[in-house]
């Protein structure tokens, strides 16, 4: 230890000898890191999650290379009858042709602009016609255009509902979705639809992947500059509180300046976007990069106190901490890297990027903060008060009772929540839904509710049924088949009737018997011979059910939209309704089913989250384990130092399961992050304690003499750390307000034990040669 002392107190004589030189050094380089961050923009694609080798998602990009895009699709709902009468009619036609005309919108699908098959017995060909082409001169003639739309059968609960709501569907181009032309393209359809209320007085919503995911995006744009600003604000009023100077504050405001600059700037070199996950990195890295200040600060006002020469004060707080900061900054670093352990992209961006930027940031706090406080004024005789605060002297005081007196009752209480926890883990249940991180009174929320409601939802789940033969896809035989499961999957709450090949035939029996509802059927083998003739004289026939059948005409599409149920309930969808039915149905055939889209891997992706997750929090703690090991030479050590930090990540989850919160990404995630936190409040004590250890050769002087010295810094950093996390529960995202809330009690837990738990476990079982008898 002393040859690390003897290092680092050599490293604060050239830092602070070469001043100038490094912090020109740290302009030029964040001067780098801004020009870096210019690059920066928001991500508006699907968050990767599935691995890209994963068979179902190899399956799925062949899907999409096969039957073209399934999550483009943006849905406008409305209910109210009085659209029927024919001024307000005439307001909806008005307002489908000027959506329809908006850069991006490839095609509309509403009830002003139903097409159907139409039987030209001279031409001997289909058809397609306007239902409502002319548009309609009077109520009579609407009226009589509604009940013939009403006939079509096949729009049946995708276009209008039995309760008389109505669905517009907008296909949205690829290319303008995953670009910033998105927002201006989802602005212009909500302008046009505001102008199209005001007129009508009805309300409109709005659903589907498009919309969703581009209102997000915008809200963590938002979000991120907002929580930027409050943490900011939160760290310097708490840094001014503790120090009741302007020196700290000012130092505090440079460091946050250059380590949110970085970070940014990192962020553009690597490439990444900003994410629901990357957007909170920067407000993160302001609330860790505040203990660094609070550390040097304290041991700085301590050594000056006593010394009275500021240089040779931060040379010594250099020596005694700088190793220790160290540590302290890779075991939060190492926190973050072992989300790069799996295969989830999401997550691996997310831990590369957290964990370069707290070990900048750590480099920045070892040579910005002791150059700052050498140019800035000493500390005056009234800003060291806080090191003899009564209330926080008195705080520190019980805690050395209890370490010296109640060690075994304060054990046992700890034991006794301890069990009551595991209790309640017990009870934890994993969930999540695709729109899972908006509260239920978001306007996403209650819009998707209305089309849940009158449309069974929007989400979409795909099914590719495999003839078997190149041409089985006009084999009645297998089309009887495909349509008994249609009529099943039809039938069940969840999901709505499937949009396929076999629908497009009973269009066109309907039409061929001059569009009777009664022939909405799939024809017979003698009328199927007068329908093919008719789809053979037809131009460019598979227009007609594109994007539903293979160039082979082998493979056949069913398309469906399901409601947003969650993750156990789709997977129970998948597994117990839907894919027995099919195994049932298609036995004895040669038809096979591959389901896929991207509701079903939203559940794969779910569950690869969570194992990589799980990986994650294990990961940090062998890592963090394995690096005490190293600092202190003692696998003892090494096990006292892990428990304090691991008991309130177990009470957290006990109060999960107690309170019913389910276990998904947005609250598993904390624990990898808590943990890497939480030990450097360890790291620093056990540090004291070893020099402590050295002075005294007595475990219990050491034990109290550095809960005596450390636990104002201890507690500072906590309160720190607990006002920067729980401004996230302001969030308009339910992971993220999760990420506020169970981290920031996580935090305190952690403060608990550290200052209780930490120093009696030392007292108890460190077996050190020197202690004294009758301890």
């Amino acid at each position: 230890m002393s040859k690390i002392l003897v290092f680092w107190e050599y490293l604060a004589i050239q830092i602070l000898r070469f001043r100038l030189i490094l912090l020109t050094f740290l302009l030029i380089s964040t001067l780098f890191w801004l020009y870096q961050s210019r690059t920066v923009r928001l991500s508006y694609e699907h968050m990767k999650v599935v691995p890209s080798d994963d068979a179902d998602m190899i399956y799925f990009r062949n899907f999409l290379q096969t039957f073209g895009e399934e999550g483009n699709l943006l849905a406008i709902g409305l209910k109210d009858n009085s659209v029927f009468q024919l001024p307000k009619f005439r307001a909806l036609n008005q307002f489908t042709q000027k959506i329809e005309k908006i850069y991006g919108v490839k095609e509309v699908i509403a009830l002003t602009h139903l097409q159907y098959l139409h039987k030209d017995t001279t031409a001997k060909v289909f058809r397609l016609k306007k239902v409502f082409e002319p548009m309609p001169q009077n109520q009579a003639q609407l009226d009589s255009l509604l009940q013939f739309a009403k006939a079509l059968k096949v729009y049946e609960g995708q276009i209008l509902s039995k309760e008389q709501a109505l669905m517009i569907v907008l296909a949205i181009d690829k290319k303008v979705l995953d670009s910033p032309q998105r927002l201006e393209l989802m602005q212009s359809i909500k302008q046009e639809g505001e102008k199209f209320s005001q007129a009508t007085q009805i309300k409109l919503h709005y659903a589907g992947l498009p919309y969703t995911r581009t209102i997000m995006a915008t809200l963590v744009r938002s979000e991120l500059q907002m929580f930027l600003v409050i943490s900011l604000l939160v760290t310097v009023a708490v840094v001014f509180l503790f120090f009741r100077s302007i020196v700290p504050v000012l130092v505090s405001i440079g460091l946050i300046a250059m380590a949110v600059i970085s970070c940014m700037g990192i962020m553009g070199s690597l490439g990444y976007k900003i994410t629901i996950l990357s957007g909170i990195i920067p407000p993160i890295l302001v609330v860790i990069a505040i203990p660094n200040l609070v550390y040097i600060t304290t041991k700085f006002h301590q050594k000056f106190a006593i010394l009275q020469d500021k240089v040779r004060a931060l040379q010594k707080v250099l020596a005694e901490i700088g190793f220790v900061t160290l540590t302290a900054n890779i075991t939060t670093a190492t926190g973050f890297f072992v989300f790069m352990i799996g295969d989830v992209t999401i997550l691996k961006e997310f831990g590369l990027l957290t964990g370069l930027s707290v070990l900048y940031t750590m480099c920045i706090s070892l040579i910005f903060i002791p150059i700052a406080y050498y140019y800035l004024p000493s500390p005056q005789t009234h800003t060291l008060k806080h090191l003899e605060h009564k209330g926080m002297n008195k705080i520190i005081d019980f805690l050395i009772l209890l370490a010296h007196k109640y060690r075994t009752i304060t054990l046992v209480c700890t034991l006794t929540v301890i069990v009551i926890s595991f209790v309640g883990m017990s009870q934890l249940r994993p969930l999540a839904f695709m729109v899972d991180d908006l509260p239920e009174s978001s306007d996403i929320k209650t819009d998707l509710a209305f089309f849940e409601k009158h449309f069974k939802g929007v989400m979409p789940l795909e099914i590719v049924v495999d003839t078997g033969k190149k041409k089985g896809a006009q084999k009645l035989k297998n089309l009887i088949l495909i349509d008994s499961l249609e009529q099943y999957l039809a039938s069940l709450p969840e999901v709505n009737r499937p949009i396929s090949m076999v629908g497009f035939l009973k269009t066109a029996n309907q039409a061929y018997f001059n569009n009777h509802t009664e022939y909405f059927r799939l024809p017979e083998k003698r009328e199927m011979v007068f329908i093919t003739s008719y789809l053979k004289g037809q131009k460019d026939d598979r227009n007609l059910v594109r994007n539903f059948i293979d160039k082979d005409e082998q493979r056949i599409r069913l398309s469906l939209k399901v409601a947003d149920i969650g993750t156990q309930a789709m997977d129970k969808l998948v597994r117990q309704k839907i894919r027995p039915v099919i195994d049932s149905i298609f036995k004895g055939s040669e038809l096979r089913a591959d389901i896929t889209g991207t509701s079903y891997l939203f559940v794969k992706g779910n569950d690869y989250l969570l194992s990589s997750l799980k990986m994650s929090i294990l990961a940090a703690i062998c890592f963090v384990a394995l690096a005490h090991g190293i600092l202190f030479f003692n696998l003892r050590m090494m096990l006292i130092s892990i428990l304090p930090n691991l008991i309130p990540m177990i009470i957290t989850a006990g109060l999960m399961g107690f309170l019913g919160i389910p276990l998904k990404p947005s609250t598993v995630i904390i624990f990898s992050i808590v943990f890497g936190i939480a030990v450097d409040d360890t790291v620093h004590f056990l540090a004291r304690y070893k020099l402590a250890l050295t002075e005294y050769n007595n475990v219990l002087q050491a034990t109290l003499l550095s809960l005596k010295e450390t636990g104002h810094s201890m507690i500072y950093t906590s309160l720190v750390l607990f006002a920067g996390f729980f401004i996230f529960v302001s969030s308009q995202f339910g992971g993220t307000v999760a990420l506020g809330v169970l981290t920031s009690t996580t935090l305190l837990v952690a403060m608990l034990t550290n200052l209780v738990v930490l120093p009696i476990l030392l007292i108890f079982l460190d077996k050190n040669p020197h202690k004294a008898k009758g301890q």
